[in-house]
Order: C-alpha cells, then structure tokens, then sequence
C-alpha cells in the first residue's frame, strides 16, 4: 500500500474548486491542509508539514506565490516538494515568471475541474516514483 500523499493548499480564502478538485482525486489517499493566511503563517506550515505538493495563489497577503516557491526550493527537505499555481491571474508575463521561477504547473480557476485533478494525480504519482527511487538508492549496500 501506498504513503498518504500530504498536499498543502496555500491561498487567502477558501474556494470551492479546490475542494471539487480534491473529489475527483482518488489515485492516493490524501492528507489535504488548507491555509488561509499570510505569507509567514503559510511558509511556517510548509516547513512544518513538509508536502509532497504545494498548491498555492499567486497573491497571499504579505507575500506571493513565487516568493513563497523560491523560498521554499532554498529549503533542503522542500527541494523535491512539487509546487503548483492555482489562481485567477491569467498574465501571460506572471504565467512565464512562474514557470521560470521553476513552478511544476500553472492552473487557472477556469481551467475544468477534472482536468487539474488528472494532472495534479499524474504529477503526484511520478513525485511518488522518483520518491522511491530516492529511497531506494538511500538504502542500498555496496557489496
């Protein structure tokens, strides 16, 4: 059996598309923390959950998304932490700072719902192989 895949969401307020997103998500099971709060507040609860994914705003109150992501990547134990983007700003110039920045994906709100879900599922699943890829050559013996 699998590990629970932790997924923390980071955002200002609470939105129903996440928590439709999360219904069609069924390939793991889940350990889902929302928190709707500040940049230092968020950042404090990522260093503390320590997610397999980040699902985040761009706009968070003292803060930003991309910050937040390229403070997070700073972080050794975060480094393999997948960081996706879920937001209404649909900029092309915030979308390639993003993904320059080195976000996994970007999502807008008026993106389908099951669509996110499937590709929030495939990102999670090749994070969870590379994840036992890594824990295996931890744990392996030179003869």
């Amino acid at each position: 059996m699998r590990d629970s895949m932790k997924i923390l969401v980071a955002s200002s307020r609470t939105r129903e598309d996440k928590t439709e997103i999360f219904t069609y998500m069924k390939q793991f099971d889940y350990v889902i923390k929302e928190v709707n709060d500040t940049y230092d507040v968020i950042l404090h609860e990522i260093k503390e959950m320590q997610p397999d994914m980040v699902i985040s705003s761009i706009c968070l109150p003292g803060g930003d998304g991309i910050s937040l992501f390229q403070e997070c990547k700073k972080i050794e134990t975060l480094e393999n932490m997948k960081m996706i983007f879920l937001t209404e700003i649909t900029a092309q110039s915030v979308i390639d700072l993003a993904y320059d920045t080195g976000v996994d994906y970007y999502f807008m709100y008026n993106q389908d719902k099951r669509f996110i879900a499937r590709i929030l599922e495939r990102i999670l699943e090749n994070h969870y192989n590379e994840k036992q890829k890594r824990i295996q050559s931890r744990n392996m013996t030179p003869e």
